[in-house]
């Protein structure tokens, strides 16, 4: 059941990505803890699937542990480039790098 959830998530976050000319200019903060914006990450150029997730959120944390299984093979297959961004406030955001250490995801 997962993978056929993300099938069909993919088809739409590809098929809205690819159906926008510009992507909104949102600020962010890196893993890294610098400051950058949308527009300045993405390339037109290139396909990327962007999932908002948090890190109280059961159903995401399974997603990405889904996609983190497979994402090196759409990385060499597709030359897709996936971004999750968290959703996390401040009261949560000290979770969000303990959370990624601890479960390796590779993906931005």
């Amino acid at each position: 059941m997962l993978k056929k959830y993300l099938v069909v998530y993919l088809f739409f976050t590809f098929y809205y990505l690819n159906s926008q000319k510009t992507v909104p200019n949102i600020p962010i903060e890196t893993f890294k803890s610098t400051y950058t914006t949308m527009n300045k990450e993405l390339d037109e150029e290139k396909f990327y699937i962007l999932s908002f997730w948090a890190t109280w959120c059961v159903p995401c944390k399974n997603e990405l542990d889904a996609v983190a299984e497979v994402y090196e093979d759409w990385v060499s297959e597709t030359n897709v480039a996936y971004y999750a961004v968290s959703i996390d406030d401040s009261r949560t955001s000290k979770r969000i790098k303990p959370m990624v250490n601890g479960k390796d995801w590779e993906f931005e």
